[in-house]
């Protein structure tokens, strides 16, 4: 897989430090990180169009309205949702949404990157959800 060129929006700077240090050795290039989306949207840095926009602590319903005005900047770009909690409810607002994939934050590694490639490779959405025992892909 050729390198995949990433934005992080993350308020956290811990948060979006850390998933910056994961990429780094992995296929995916941090080329922007944010703490929102509207913070990126008038960047020259990204007017190629990213192939992978991560999303982190957001709400179901924010994630929803951010993907809406990513889908119009980079209409061919994924967007991933990494969580940290969802209800049923919450849930189902997604699986309808813009976004190509929702993954728990708290995943391994391995799980993340798994999760990211499957939805770069693939035409597919990909929705973990998470519990006691740990994620599971429907």
């Amino acid at each position: 897989m050729s390198t995949v060129a990433t934005i992080i929006i993350e308020p956290r700077l811990l948060v979006r430090e850390a998933l910056e240090s994961l990429m780094e050795n992995h296929s995916y290039h941090f080329v922007c990180g944010a703490s929102s989306a509207a913070d990126i949207e008038n960047s020259s840095i990204v007017a190629e169009g990213p192939k992978l926009i991560v999303l982190s602590a957001l709400s179901a319903e924010n994630a929803v309205i951010e993907a809406v005005s990513i889908r119009k900047l980079w209409p061919d770009s994924k967007i991933v949702l990494l969580f940290e909690h969802l209800s049923p409810a919450d849930f189902q607002q997604l699986i309808t949404s813009q976004l190509d994939g929702c993954v728990p934050l708290f995943v391994s590694p391995h799980t993340l990157f798994s999760m990211l490639d499957l939805v770069m490779i693939k035409d597919v959405r990909v929705m973990v959800v998470g519990d006691a025992r740990g994620p599971s892909v429907p």
